[in-house]
């Protein structure tokens, strides 16, 4: 989302759990009007229970924002050697 909209509007990092919030932004591309939204990332299921109520607030964030969207782009992360796939 920053390379996108060229400013730093979301915080990167590589400790999970640092996005909690659906952040969204307006973008201008070629004339064309977007909203983007960066959600937080998603665990398997049976792990976002053990993860406490903060977590599963975060996700259920991120599913609304996944069932309203026109186009979703999942990023996974390869460095881990596993992932499975996300179930609606």
């Amino acid at each position: 989302m920053n390379r996108l909209l060229s400013e730093e509007r979301v915080l990167v990092s590589d400790m999970p759990g640092t996005t909690r919030d659906v952040v969204d932004s307006p973008l201008v591309w070629h004339r064309r009007r977007f909203r983007i939204v960066d959600t937080a990332g998603m665990r398997r299921a049976g792990r976002v229970g053990r993860g406490g109520p903060v977590e599963m607030v975060s996700v259920l964030g991120a599913k609304r924002a996944i069932k309203d969207a026109d186009v979703v782009a999942l990023i996974v992360d390869a460095s881990s050697g596993s992932w499975t796939r996300m179930r609606r």
